[in-house]
């Protein structure tokens, strides 16, 4: 790396860093705004949150409503999305809960093993190890425990993760 002093002659170094200090004062001025905007649009999105993920849809709840019309044409809807997921230490017991409910299908099975030159098919009469990994596609189970809570049934939500989000949509 080239020094400062390598870089600069005495005569050169005086006004470079001349040229240099007021772009260092607009770039340090420059960070200061982003920083500040950013803090800002974390903050407006927190509102826009609260406003479409609750205020807008505990008013709805409250009347009563599943859609309105206002003065100037715009449909306002809240919509409810509910999100789940297997989490390593609850594999276990989800899996056992879909079977043990009739839903077993809802996860796919992988088999996973150490890489070798043998087939598949001789896994078993060679007793080369493997094992068998379970699995549920996140939208998949996405739109199982949609289908769950619509229909009213009882669904284990802690088991599962279960997040429900709740959105205005205007249109």
């Amino acid at each position: 790396m080239i020094s400062q002093d390598e870089m600069f002659d005495d005569e050169c170094a005086p006004s470079a860093l001349e040229t240099i200090k007021p772009l260092l004062e607009e770039l340090e001025k420059k960070e200061r705004e982003v920083k500040d905007a950013e803090e800002r649009l974390e903050k407006a999105k927190k509102e826009l949150d609260d406003i479409s993920g609750n205020q807008i849809p505990r008013i709805f709840d409250e009347l009563g409503l599943s859609e309105i019309k206002t003065s100037d044409g715009k449909k306002v809807s809240v919509a409810t999305r509910f999100a789940a997921s297997i989490t390593k230490e609850k594999a276990d017991g989800c899996f056992s809960w879909l079977d043990r409910n009739g839903h077993g299908s809802l996860a796919k099975k992988q088999l996973v093993f150490e890489e070798t030159p043998e087939l598949i098919e001789v896994l078993m009469e060679r007793a080369i190890p493997f094992s068998v990994k379970r699995s549920v596609h996140p939208k998949s189970l996405e739109a199982f425990v949609k289908e769950q809570k619509e229909s009213g049934a009882e669904f284990p939500d802690e088991l599962f993760s279960v997040f429900v989000l709740r959105k205005t949509k205007v249109k």
